[in-house]
């Protein structure tokens, strides 16, 4: 009887989760790309593969290799064979680097393509066993582009309703939007100003701090003791 109870209570105790081996597996090729120009001119698909850890369900907590390629070309013409990419020799995964929950095989390498729209530095990862070294390389516009980088802010939003009624206690605030994703606009993406100038009745105070009751001829308003604008 004890036996038969041993043997149900393992089959029912949670599977303990390993750490992952320093070394992954390949999984299966995705499906080619649509054809496209490569950075050395060619008319090329490309496929890509993932670098999975060892063994399955385990926890990765460092980095785990892959030899090989994690890519393949295939020229866009009527004869073409599948060439492996000779842009990586060993894929190097590091799961601390995701910013994702999710432990996703996202190559550490960083291929650098002609189709830059803007001038700008990017790290390349040149991996070499399992040592990642970071150096820096520009990317330049490709000649005959001409490419707007101007940056300038689209018109406000309208503003969102006043979180109180009297007082000035309340806040409403609107946004807006950078016209580029390029480059970075000056000044802020959002306006927070105070609103419900109506003063409150008893219990509450009149109005909130920085305000004071004033008559604007046909009722009594909180007025700012200051030269802050205010909406009602």
């Amino acid at each position: 009887m004890w036996f038969i109870f041993l043997i149900i209570s393992t089959l029912l105790l949670p599977t303990v989760t390993s750490q992952c081996n320093n070394t992954g597996v390949w999984a299966e090729w995705q499906l080619f790309g649509d054809c496209a120009y490569q950075s050395d001119g060619t008319l090329a698909k490309v496929r890509y593969r993932d670098c999975d850890p060892l063994p399955l369900g385990c926890i990765a907590t460092g980095p785990y290799i892959c030899t090989g390629e994690f890519t393949s070309d295939e020229t866009c013409s009527e004869a073409a064979s599948a060439t492996a990419s000779t842009k990586t020799t060993v894929i190097v995964m590091d799961p601390t680097s995701q910013t994702s929950t999710v432990l996703t095989t996202v190559p550490t390498i960083v291929d650098v393509v002609t189709e830059a729209a803007t001038t700008l530095a990017t790290t390349l990862l040149t991996v070499t066993s399992t040592t990642a070294e970071a150096t820096t390389a520009a990317l330049t516009l490709p000649s005959g582009s001409n490419l707007a980088t101007t940056c300038t802010w689209g018109d406000w939003g309208s503003y969102s309703s006043c979180s109180d009624t009297c007082g000035m206690c309340g806040a409403t605030q609107r946004f807006r939007q950078c016209s580029s994703t390029d480059c970075t606009c000056d000044g802020s993406a959002f306006e927070n100003v105070a609103c419900g100038s109506m003063v409150c009745l008893y219990p509450r105070s009149s109005c909130c701090s920085g305000y004071s009751p004033t008559s604007n001829g046909t009722a009594f308003v909180c007025a700012s003791t200051s030269t802050t604008t205010t909406t009602t």
